[in-house]
Protein backbone atom coordinates (compact mmCIF):
# COMPACT_ATOMS: atom_id res chain seq x y z
CA UNK A 1 0.00 0.00 0.00
CA UNK A 2 0.94 3.37 -0.69
CA UNK A 3 2.27 5.39 2.20
CA UNK A 4 1.46 9.60 2.89
CA UNK A 5 2.91 12.35 4.37
CA UNK A 6 2.05 15.69 4.90
CA UNK A 7 -0.81 17.23 3.00
CA UNK A 8 -2.84 15.53 -0.01
CA UNK A 9 -4.94 16.81 -2.55
CA UNK A 10 -6.76 14.47 -4.49
CA UNK A 11 -5.93 11.18 -3.45
CA UNK A 12 -7.67 8.55 -5.66
CA UNK A 13 -8.77 5.71 -2.96
CA UNK A 14 -8.04 2.04 -3.81
CA UNK A 15 -10.63 -0.68 -3.17
CA UNK A 16 -10.26 -2.98 -0.01
CA UNK A 17 -13.55 -4.19 0.79
CA UNK A 18 -15.60 -4.18 -2.53
CA UNK A 19 -18.18 -5.63 -0.99
CA UNK A 20 -18.64 -2.86 2.07
CA UNK A 21 -17.40 -0.23 -0.22
CA UNK A 22 -14.30 0.58 1.61
CA UNK A 23 -11.50 2.57 0.21
CA UNK A 24 -7.86 2.85 1.54
CA UNK A 25 -5.75 5.71 1.21
CA UNK A 26 -2.40 4.93 2.64
CA UNK A 27 -0.75 1.49 4.60
CA UNK A 28 -3.42 0.93 7.20
CA UNK A 29 -0.92 0.13 9.48
CA UNK A 30 0.40 3.66 9.44
CA UNK A 31 -2.43 6.11 10.59
CA UNK A 32 -3.02 9.19 8.83
CA UNK A 33 -4.19 12.68 11.45
CA UNK A 34 -7.23 13.26 9.16
CA UNK A 35 -9.55 13.27 5.98
CA UNK A 36 -10.28 16.79 5.39
CA UNK A 37 -12.43 16.07 2.08
CA UNK A 38 -13.80 13.32 0.39
CA UNK A 39 -15.49 13.79 -3.25
CA UNK A 40 -16.86 11.05 -5.42
CA UNK A 41 -16.33 11.84 -8.61
CA UNK A 42 -15.99 15.31 -7.85
CA UNK A 43 -18.45 15.85 -5.99
CA UNK A 44 -18.52 16.78 -2.51
CA UNK A 45 -19.40 14.46 0.29
CA UNK A 46 -22.82 15.68 2.29
CA UNK A 47 -21.41 14.30 5.90
CA UNK A 48 -18.70 12.49 7.44
CA UNK A 49 -18.73 10.05 10.24
CA UNK A 50 -15.78 9.60 12.28
CA UNK A 51 -15.12 6.37 13.50
CA UNK A 52 -11.95 6.06 16.58
CA UNK A 53 -9.25 3.59 16.91
CA UNK A 54 -10.81 0.73 18.27
CA UNK A 55 -7.60 -0.70 20.16
CA UNK A 56 -6.11 -2.47 16.80
CA UNK A 57 -6.08 -1.85 13.04
CA UNK A 58 -8.20 -5.59 12.81
CA UNK A 59 -10.50 -4.16 15.28
CA UNK A 60 -10.68 -1.07 13.84
CA UNK A 61 -11.51 -2.66 10.42
CA UNK A 62 -13.92 -4.77 11.46
CA UNK A 63 -15.85 -1.97 13.58
CA UNK A 64 -16.05 -0.10 9.69
CA UNK A 65 -17.26 -2.75 8.01
CA UNK A 66 -20.39 -2.60 10.72
CA UNK A 67 -20.77 0.66 10.26
CA UNK A 68 -23.56 2.56 8.20
CA UNK A 69 -22.54 4.93 5.97
CA UNK A 70 -24.89 8.10 5.64
CA UNK A 71 -26.54 9.18 2.85
CA UNK A 72 -24.26 10.95 0.35
CA UNK A 73 -21.36 10.86 2.32
CA UNK A 74 -19.18 7.86 4.15
CA UNK A 75 -17.77 6.84 7.72
CA UNK A 76 -13.54 8.02 7.85
CA UNK A 77 -11.23 5.70 9.51
CA UNK A 78 -7.95 7.70 10.10
CA UNK A 79 -6.39 5.31 12.18
CA UNK A 80 -6.03 2.81 9.33
CA UNK A 81 -6.29 5.11 6.11
CA UNK A 82 -10.09 4.09 5.41
CA UNK A 83 -13.40 5.27 4.20
CA UNK A 84 -16.66 3.21 3.99
CA UNK A 85 -18.88 5.08 1.13
CA UNK A 86 -23.05 5.33 1.20
CA UNK A 87 -22.49 3.60 -2.46
CA UNK A 88 -20.32 2.12 -4.69
CA UNK A 89 -18.58 5.18 -5.79
CA UNK A 90 -17.26 6.12 -9.57
CA UNK A 91 -14.29 7.59 -8.92
CA UNK A 92 -13.45 8.44 -4.72
CA UNK A 93 -10.54 11.04 -4.23
CA UNK A 94 -9.65 12.54 -1.02
CA UNK A 95 -7.87 15.71 0.69
CA UNK A 96 -6.17 14.22 3.89
CA UNK A 97 -3.40 14.73 6.07
CA UNK A 98 -0.87 12.07 6.13
CA UNK A 99 0.86 9.75 8.76
CA UNK A 100 1.04 10.61 12.42
CA UNK A 101 4.41 8.66 13.25
CA UNK A 102 6.20 10.12 15.60
CA UNK A 103 5.03 13.25 14.85
CA UNK A 104 3.12 15.32 11.97
CA UNK A 105 5.26 17.27 9.75
CA UNK A 106 4.07 18.71 6.77
CA UNK A 107 6.63 21.12 5.14
CA UNK A 108 9.21 20.18 2.66
CA UNK A 109 12.09 19.72 5.07
CA UNK A 110 9.82 17.94 7.46
CA UNK A 111 8.34 15.12 4.82
CA UNK A 112 12.38 15.00 3.56
CA UNK A 113 13.69 14.07 7.21
CA UNK A 114 10.77 11.28 7.72
CA UNK A 115 11.54 10.30 4.20
CA UNK A 116 15.24 9.71 5.25
CA UNK A 117 14.34 8.37 8.55
CA UNK A 118 12.61 5.42 5.98
CA UNK A 119 15.98 3.96 5.10
CA UNK A 120 17.68 4.49 8.71
CA UNK A 121 20.94 5.79 6.55
CA UNK A 122 21.54 9.63 6.37
CA UNK A 123 21.96 12.47 8.57
CA UNK A 124 21.19 16.08 7.97
CA UNK A 125 23.62 18.58 9.09
CA UNK A 126 22.94 21.01 11.68
CA UNK A 127 20.26 23.52 11.90
CA UNK A 128 19.59 22.63 7.60
CA UNK A 129 16.27 21.30 8.38
CA UNK A 130 15.21 24.28 10.75
CA UNK A 131 16.70 26.69 7.56
CA UNK A 132 14.46 24.85 5.01
CA UNK A 133 11.39 25.30 7.05
CA UNK A 134 12.00 28.73 8.05
CA UNK A 135 12.46 29.50 4.17
CA UNK A 136 9.36 27.33 2.98
CA UNK A 137 6.60 26.90 5.74
CA UNK A 138 4.04 26.03 3.12
CA UNK A 139 2.33 23.04 3.77
CA UNK A 140 3.16 19.78 0.95
CA UNK A 141 2.56 16.55 0.73
CA UNK A 142 4.21 13.44 -0.67
CA UNK A 143 2.89 10.19 -1.77
CA UNK A 144 4.75 7.08 -1.91
CA UNK A 145 3.48 4.35 -4.20
CA UNK A 146 6.14 1.85 -4.92
CA UNK A 147 9.07 0.34 -3.25
CA UNK A 148 11.20 0.74 -6.31
CA UNK A 149 11.50 4.72 -6.33
CA UNK A 150 14.76 5.47 -4.74
CA UNK A 151 14.74 8.13 -0.99
CA UNK A 152 16.89 10.47 -3.95
CA UNK A 153 14.66 10.67 -6.56
CA UNK A 154 11.48 11.52 -4.42
CA UNK A 155 13.75 14.10 -2.49
CA UNK A 156 14.56 15.39 -5.63
CA UNK A 157 10.76 15.85 -6.53
CA UNK A 158 9.46 16.61 -3.59
CA UNK A 159 12.30 19.48 -2.94
CA UNK A 160 12.19 20.79 -6.61
CA UNK A 161 8.24 21.43 -5.93
CA UNK A 162 9.00 24.13 -2.93
CA UNK A 163 12.93 25.45 -4.79
CA UNK A 164 14.66 23.72 -2.74
CA UNK A 165 17.68 21.53 -3.20
CA UNK A 166 19.64 19.06 -1.59
CA UNK A 167 23.56 17.84 -1.03
CA UNK A 168 26.15 15.98 1.05
CA UNK A 169 29.03 18.19 2.64
CA UNK A 170 32.12 17.32 3.01
CA UNK A 171 31.36 14.79 5.96
CA UNK A 172 28.38 13.56 4.26
CA UNK A 173 25.72 15.20 5.80
CA UNK A 174 22.25 16.06 3.75
CA UNK A 175 22.26 19.80 3.34
CA UNK A 176 18.97 21.60 2.08
CA UNK A 177 18.80 24.64 0.60
CA UNK A 178 16.39 27.28 -1.73
CA UNK A 179 17.54 28.01 -5.21
CA UNK A 180 18.57 31.27 -5.24
CA UNK A 181 19.80 33.44 -8.28
CA UNK A 182 21.72 36.31 -6.56
CA UNK A 183 24.57 38.79 -7.18
CA UNK A 184 27.62 36.67 -9.25
CA UNK A 185 30.44 36.27 -6.38
CA UNK A 186 33.40 35.57 -9.27
CA UNK A 187 34.12 35.62 -13.24
CA UNK A 188 35.90 33.79 -15.43
CA UNK A 189 37.17 34.15 -19.05
CA UNK A 190 36.69 31.69 -21.91
CA UNK A 191 38.57 30.67 -24.29
CA UNK A 192 36.43 28.74 -26.46
CA UNK A 193 32.76 28.27 -26.73
CA UNK A 194 30.54 25.71 -28.00
CA UNK A 195 26.76 24.68 -28.40
CA UNK A 196 26.43 21.15 -27.35
CA UNK A 197 22.37 21.08 -27.54
CA UNK A 198 19.46 23.66 -27.84
CA UNK A 199 16.84 23.43 -24.88
CA UNK A 200 13.50 23.85 -26.46
CA UNK A 201 11.17 26.40 -25.78
CA UNK A 202 7.80 26.02 -23.70
CA UNK A 203 4.15 27.50 -23.76
CA UNK A 204 3.82 26.75 -20.25
CA UNK A 205 5.73 26.09 -16.88
CA UNK A 206 3.16 24.82 -13.83
CA UNK A 207 4.45 26.10 -10.68
CA UNK A 208 3.64 25.06 -7.12
CA UNK A 209 3.11 23.14 -4.00
CA UNK A 210 -0.11 21.65 -4.08
CA UNK A 211 0.31 18.21 -6.39
CA UNK A 212 -2.62 17.09 -7.81
CA UNK A 213 -2.31 13.71 -7.24
CA UNK A 214 -5.33 12.72 -9.62
CA UNK A 215 -5.92 14.23 -12.62
CA UNK A 216 -9.30 13.49 -14.07
CA UNK A 217 -10.79 14.13 -17.25
CA UNK A 218 -14.11 15.45 -18.28
CA UNK A 219 -15.89 12.49 -18.52
CA UNK A 220 -14.77 11.88 -14.92
CA UNK A 221 -16.63 14.34 -13.45
CA UNK A 222 -20.27 14.43 -11.79
CA UNK A 223 -22.99 16.11 -13.59
CA UNK A 224 -23.15 18.13 -10.03
CA UNK A 225 -19.52 19.16 -10.68
CA UNK A 226 -19.85 20.34 -14.46
CA UNK A 227 -23.65 21.60 -13.94
CA UNK A 228 -23.49 25.02 -11.59
CA UNK A 229 -27.66 24.96 -11.43
CA UNK A 230 -27.74 21.12 -10.06
CA UNK A 231 -28.84 19.57 -13.17
CA UNK A 232 -28.42 15.69 -12.36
Amino acid sequence: RQRVWGRVWNLRGEPLDPANNIYCFADPLKPILAFDAVRDSGAAAAVLDPLAWAGSAAATFAALQAAVAPLGGGVVAPSIACIKWWTQPDFLCADLRGEVGPGYVETSAGIAARLVAEIGAGTFAAGTLGAADAARPAAVGWAARDEQTTVAASLDELLGHSSLMWLLDSSGAIVLRPWEWGKSTAQAISHEVTRIRVLRPVPSRKLGYQRNETRMQRGDLAAIVLYADGTP
